[in-house]
């Protein structure tokens, strides 16, 4: 499972689940929280109780449970059940390690373990974002290219976060995280390099480019990619 979410009250876990939903919409520090398909320990009830603690995980492609995400939730207004569902209203207080909770990311965990497709051309430029993200947390740096064509169209590319997805789906595989941000970018060819040095010797034709060839990042990584020995070419 991609996603598993543990609760805590006193240090001791008391439930789990694997998904949860964080409503987007709030008018105060109060933040809603409805954990799907929650499972409680045996005797645990979650009457008169104040605090809660949450810790999201997620597994990566290497099957490695990582901690994405953990904060305390003070309990203020209302508990509610809606089935198997568990709805909390509370004030979150999250830890700065790892990171703070983004739905868009788990959201995403959760259609991948669901197979839901993620159709990633149609989300927003935040929302490629949080999905290469969440491709990053999957699939860590890249270890080779592992190219299935030598072709690349830029017609309907005019930023660097669609361009690292396309990049890195196209190169690196399904989920496959490559960024085209300079020192991101530098971090990942350096790991192919120590890894599989022989897969950056490859021919990469990029074609309908010409409206971002003058951009400074489109600059910066054909920069990069030439001084590990890629070859771009641009039609």
């Amino acid at each position: 499972m991609a996603l598993k979410i543990l609760i805590y009250n006193d240090n001791k876990m008391v439930g789990q689940c694997s998904y949860a939903v964080l409503d987007s919409y709030a008018v105060s520090l109060e933040r809603t929280f409805t954990f799907k398909v929650l499972e409680f320990s045996a005797g645990f009830t979650v009457n008169n109780i104040s605090e809660l603690s949450i810790e999201v995980y997620f597994t990566n492609c290497y099957n490695s449970r990582l901690l994405y995400s953990d904060f305390r939730l003070t309990l203020i207004s209302h508990i509610g059940y809606l089935g198997s569902d568990l709805k909390v209203t509370g004030l979150p207080e999250f830890s700065t390690y790892p990171t703070n909770y983004n739905q868009n990311v788990v959201t995403i965990f959760n259609k991948w373990q669901t197979g839901d497709k993620v159709n990633w051309h149609e989300l927003t430029i935040d929302e490629k974002e949080d999905y290469l993200t969440a491709c990053r947390i999957w699939s860590g740096l890249p270890q080779k290219l592992a190219p299935k064509t030598d072709k690349l169209n830029l017609e309907n590319v005019y930023d660097s976060i669609t361009f690292s997805i396309l990049f890195g789906e196209t190169f690196l595989g399904q989920r496959g995280f490559f960024s085209i941000e300079y020192n991101v970018l530098h971090d990942c060819l350096i790991e192919i390099w120590n890894r599989n040095p022989e897969s950056l010797k490859t021919q990469i034709i990029l074609y309908n480019a010409a409206h971002i060839k003058d951009l400074d990042w489109f600059k910066d990584f054909l920069t990069l990619t030439l001084r590990y020995g890629i070859k771009i070419i641009l039609q």
